[in-house]
Formats: structure tokens, C-alpha cells, sequence
């Protein structure tokens, strides 16, 4: 799955894309705003932050749908009943059942949907659980981040480290389970009986269906969420002090970042973009994306990657994708986390644990890597 969506058929196509956003779209409006007279800020508002910042995350879509396509075969084949049943005795161990599995698995579309199917579980303390875990469950949104940081600093190494990031998710969620399991004294969980559909060949209309189902709501972002971070943004990095700027170094965005790089160094972090494209993730995570795209001025994939490149090093990357990974959810999320528990507290502790995790983890990573790598 990962290869084929990040090495031997997505990557391809994103490139393709990216370069069709990059290229004729982004020259084509940047002369009819010249013909047409437009002031720079204005010019700089649709070129490097609507067209750069919701571009440069539409350029992903084709590793999305290829890895929403390979899931939709699994349902359809009938495996995916067959995987909760396996996986049973595991989530025993941990104080939860086969039941919370398929709501784990449907959190690495989104995790507000895997919250939601959590109400299949019975048992308040397992449904409690399994919401507190979800968080750590890599959904699709955070697929362009590691699509762009991947590509830039293990490019012959793609799938691996992705496969990694989502390994380190599953064994963080399991982890807590088991923790909460011993906090809230749950003594057994309930019993998971489930009916195994007949393996049988998929059909290609229920596979299309199955992936433009969970990939459409990607698209939907990028015309709301996403559009409304990009420009965001791109008022913080194109206003300073000064008023409007031409260079993002002078910008609000790049003093917020450099008041946080003490907190961040750490793990390795001393690069004001990133810190700042931080805090727009917790909108929705893919605006880290097209934060970078607005900051670097770009709506160029490769002309990122290299620059990227410039800025940090291979073991600083992967620690900051550990980071996003375990960070602070997306408001959705936390809106959902708040509706499904009835209470506020589940939400701020949800808040508060995920970062104390995301960057534990990450800076034992950085820490423990430096020793082996400098």
C-alpha cells in the first residue's frame, strides 16, 4: 500500500500535478493580475497564498486516493472483518476488544470519524478509551506533510519512513490503552462477536465509491479549512511591524517563531517557518503544508523539497514528524472529543497529554540520534 502510494504510482502523479499547479496556473494568474493592474499585495495574496497554499496541498491528492483505494479493496475483499477478529486477543490485552479495532482503523482517515464509530462500543470505560487513542491514529490530513518531508530528505526511502510514522502511531495508541486500562480499572472488556463476510474479488464501482467516499472530505478542505489557514498565513507572513512586506523574514510569523525557537531546539527545530506552520496545523493538520508553501513563496513542490534541504537535517525532519504526528489534535477532533465524552476536561487533557507525548518522543529521537548520527 505504501509503496504504491508513495513510490511506484502516487509520487509519479503528485509530481505531474504539482508541476501543472506550479507552472501554468500559477504563471497564467500572475500575468492576468498584471494585465489587469493589481495592487502587490493582492498580486501576493492569490500567487503566494491562495494558488501556493491550497495548491501546493491539492498537488498530494493522488497519494491520497491511491492509499483511500487500497484500503477500500481490503473492505471490500472482506479482510477488513477478518483483521478486527485477529487483532481481538491483542486488544484484550490492553482492556479493549476487536470492536474498538475497526474504529482505530477508520481513524487513519479521519479521526473524527473514528470517534464517531466509537459509540459501537459498549462498555463507557472501552468507548472512553478508544476516543483518548484516536488522536495518535495517523489520519489522512497529516499524508502531505510526510508526502513533502519525505520526498525532500528520504527520497529513496518513502515508504519505509512513512510505514514507521504510522507503526509508531499504533504502538503510542496501544500503549496508552494499556495505561488507561490500569487508571480507570477496567477489570475485562466485553465480549466481540462479528460476522465474516466470504472472501470474494472486488468490484471496481464499490472501490471508486469506497475511495471518493473518505477522499472527497480532503477536497472539501482545501475550499474551506485549508483556504482559510492559507490566507492566515500568509497575512501573518506578509505583515511585520512595518506593515506590508515583501520578505516573510519580517513578518508576525516569523517573529512568533523565533520567540518559540528556545522551546523547540531541543528537538532539533531552530527554523521560524516550521514552528509557525505548527500552530496552523491545529486547524486542521494539512494547513502545515500549505503554510510552508505560503512562507517559502512558492507553489512549487520541488522548489520546497530544495529548500527544505537547506534548513534541516534528515534526523530533525523525522523528529518533527514524530511531532505532528502526536501533537495537538484539530479543533474538529477536539469539538468531537468534547461532544462524544460530554465533557470539556476529556478535550483540554486531550490537548495537553498528546503534547507532553509528541514531544517527549521527539526529543528522545533527536537526542538519542545525535549520538549516533551528530
Amino acid at each position: 500500500m505504501f509503496k504504491l502510494s508513495f513510490d511506484w504510482v502516487g509520487t509519479p502523479l503528485s509530481d505531474m500535478l504539482d508541476r501543472f499547479i506550479s507552472g501554468p496556473i500559477s504563471s497564467t494568474a500572475n500575468q492576468l493580475l498584471i494585465n489587469l493592474g493589481a495592487i502587490p499585495a493582492l498580486r501576493s495574496l492569490i500567487i503566494n497564498g491562495i494558488i501556493a497554499g491550497v495548491g501546493g496541498v491539492l498537488a498530494f491528492i493522488p497519494q491520497i486516493f491511491m492509499l483511500f483505494a487500497c484500503i477500500s479493496l481490503l473492505e471490500d475483499s472482506g479482510y477488513m472483518a477478518r483483521a478486527a477478529l485477529v487483532t481481538d486477543r491483542i486488544m484484550q490485552m490492553i482492556g479493549l476488544n476487536g470492536k474498538s479495532f475497526i474504529p482505530l482503523i477508520i481513524g487513519f482517515g479521519c479521526n473524527v470519524t473514528g470517534i464517531m464509530a466509537a459509540r459501537t462500543v459498549e462498555q463507557p470505560k472501552e468507548r472512553l478509551i478508544t476516543t483518548l487513542i484516536m488522536p495518535f491514529m495517523s489520519c489522512s490530513a497529516r499524508l502531505p506533510i510526510y508526502s513533502l518531508f519525505v520526498a525532500a530528505f528520504f527520497p529513496r526511502h518513502q515508504a519505509v519512513i512513512v510505514l514507521s510514522i504510522y507503526f509508531l502511531g499504533i504502538i503510542i495508541a496501544l500503549g496508552m490503552a494499556k495505561f488507561y486500562q490500569m487508571v480507570f480499572h477496567v477489570q475485562e472488556s466485553s465480549v466481540f462477536v462479528v460476522e465474516l463476510p466470504h472472501y470474494h474479488l472486488p468490484r471496481l464501482d464499490i472501490i471508486w465509491q469506497g475511495t471518493w467516499d473518505k477522499g472527497k472530505g480532503f477536497i472539501k478542505k482545501a475550499g474551506t479549512i485549508i483556504f482559510a489557514g492559507t490566507v492566515l498565513i500568509w497575512v501573518l507572513s506578509s505583515f511585520g511591524t512595518s506593515g506590508f512586506v515583501t520578505n516573510s523574514a519580517n513578518s508576525f510569523a516569523a517573529d512568533l517563531g523565533r520567540i518559540l525557537v528556545p522551546v523547540f531546539k531541543p528537538i532539533g527545530l531552530v527554523q521560524w517557518q516550521a514552528i509557525s506552520a505548527l500552530f496552523t496545523g491545529i486547524l486542521a493538520k494539512e494547513v502545515i503544508t500549505s503554510s510552508m508553501m505560503v512562507m517559502f513563496h512558492t507553489s512549487s513542490k520541488a522548489f520546497l523539497i530544495a529548500s527544505l534541504g537547506q534548513f534541516m537535517s534528515p534526523l530533525t525532519a523525522y523528529a518533527l514528524l514524530i511531532f505532528i504526528l502526536l501533537y495537538a489534535p484539530c479543533f474538529a477532533t477536539l469539538a468531537t472529543i468534547k461532544q462524544e465524552t460530554g465533557s470539556t476536561k476529556w478535550m483540554i487533557y486531550s490537548v495537553i497529554s498528546s503534547l507532553v507525548i509528541a514531544y517527549s518522543i521527539a526529543f528522545i529521537v533527536f537526542q538519542v540520534g545525535r549520538i549516533f548520527w551528530g
